[in-house]
């Protein structure tokens, strides 16, 4: 049963499914089996979060989204799915 909108809770943790289509043109290529490691690494850093689940029979059947399960306590899941429905990507910024 949800805690919130498509927020579950399992022991003190709180979980939240995640998709995402890879913008090769931005630099989100497939590393090993996973698409667009530096956009889930920002999100998770961002969130305070980690991966629980990366939905593996989900990312096999279908390589044109990327799918996994983040944790944390409520309120970093909670801020966390703010970013759906919005354009999310990694960008790096060269120091001079």
């Amino acid at each position: 049963m949800p805690v919130a909108e498509n927020i579950y809770q399992f022991g003190n943790e709180y979980v939240t499914s995640f998709s995402f289509e890879p913008e090769p043109e931005l630099g989100e290529e497939k590393v090993g089996s996973l698409y667009g490691p530096y956009v889930i690494e920002d999100l998770l850093d961002t969130y305070s979060s980690y991966v629980s689940d990366f939905y593996d029979t989900l990312n096999k059947k279908n390589e044109q989204e990327c799918y996994f399960e983040v944790a944390g306590d409520l309120e970093e899941v909670q801020q966390s799915r703010e970013i759906i429905g919005k354009h999310v990507y990694h960008q790096t910024i060269e120091e001079k």
